[in-house]
């Protein structure tokens, strides 16, 4: 039986990352494969992890500066003791920013590491060395950290699609009989929530009987961007047509009344949204940035949009109001190139043929 050590860079937040090593962690003890997770803090996912009954480990994680020499070094010995009483076989990074810790560690017990790329891999030299020497790479898009791709070996660089499980639709009623327009994300201005709210205005007199509705939260780093979108529903005066949900446990719902999801991000690595759409037969509206493009099949599955263009959106958005026929068949064909490409157990499938090639060819 293989052992896998992930490392976390969250343990009190599930955001796509965390729901996407969840998903991948289900499906190797489903089938057999030892699972063990470090967070460095307490909260949502580590409370989640222990509930599942997934061996978890929590260590705080300090970066490496030259203020926080002693409190890094303190974190390598922690993570030290956990490796030697888990023995690994794989150490896998949940993040590139948590390699700087498995690095050394790995290093020093000759343990295989494993580094995924969530994001677009904009850091300093130092830590692209880290990402670009160690024994492969999983990019969850072509795009995601492509200014690393060239600087490492191509036998180490790996594309997985991040999985998608399949959604549970209610096939409630449309809210008050109304169509629904749905964004799903974390609110904050790279998510593009002021686009969604001013396409919204832009064709208000076109579509009378919509309903937009913006499912998510604002995060921490947010600093009052929900209030100042609120402010601007009140300003163009739409009040009566967009809804403010907040954080809900349950998003399957919203996608069982929607008519058609937007993704107006500004930058997208991946894009969790635009695939959960489509996996519950949505046609999806995105912006035509970072990994959107590898999952939203122009004029198939939806429509790609340049990013910002409030005029763009509106456009795509009308089509498919005013064609409920082409908009029903762009959110089949969606469903099929889910199902075909973001499958939790095709990623796993895949994952599990890194680690097993990487202990083949260290033995």
């Amino acid at each position: 039986m293989i052992k896998l050590l992930f490392i976390s860079p969250h343990g009190n937040q599930i955001y796509g990352g965390e729901k996407s090593l969840l998903l991948l962690l289900r499906e190797l003890r489903s089938r057999g494969t030892g699972v063990s997770v470090i967070c460095p803090e307490v909260g949502g996912f580590i409370d989640t992890l222990k509930s599942e009954g997934i061996e978890t480990h929590l260590v705080p994680l300090h970066e490496l500066t030259k203020r926080t020499v002693f409190k890094y070094i303190t974190s390598l010995f922690h993570l030290l003791g956990i490796v030697k009483k888990v023995n690994p076989d794989i150490i896998h990074c949940n993040s590139a920013s948590v390699a700087q810790y498995a690095a050394p560690v790995a290093k020093l017990y000759r343990i295989p590491i494993v580094v995924h790329l969530r994001n677009d891999l904009s850091v300093p030299q130092a830590k692209k060395y880290l990402v670009t020497t160690s024994d492969a790479v999983i990019a969850n898009s072509s795009f995601t950290g492509s200014n690393v791709r060239l600087l490492m070996s191509l036998h180490k660089w790996h594309v997985i699609y991040n999985p998608i499980e399949p959604l549970e639709l209610s096939g409630k009623p449309q809210k008050d009989n109304k169509l629904v327009v749905l964004f799903v994300g974390q609110v904050c201005a790279h998510k593009g929530v002021d686009v969604f709210i001013k396409t919204a205005e832009l064709i208000k007199d076109k579509f009378k009987n919509v309903m937009y509705v913006i499912v998510g939260d604002e995060p921490a780093h947010a600093k009052s961007y929900m209030q100042k979108m609120r402010t601007l529903v009140k300003d163009l005066g739409i009040e009566n047509m967009i809804q403010f949900t907040g954080h809900v446990n349950e998003v399957s719902k919203y996608y069982s009344t929607a008519t058609l999801v937007v993704v107006p991000s500004k930058k997208e690595p991946f894009g969790r949204v635009a695939a959960e759409s489509m996996m519950a037969g949505l046609p999806v509206v995105a912006s035509n940035v970072g990994g959107l493009p590898e999952i939203v099949v122009n004029n198939q599955t939806g429509f790609l949009v340049e990013p910002e263009d409030v005029n763009g959106f509106a456009e795509k958005i009308g089509l498919l109001l005013n064609d409920p026929d082409n908009a029903n068949k762009m959110g089949q064909a969606g469903k099929t190139r889910a199902i075909s490409k973001f499958s939790v157990s095709g990623h796993a499938d895949n994952i599990l043929r890194i680690y097993k090639n990487l202990l083949t060819y260290d033995n």
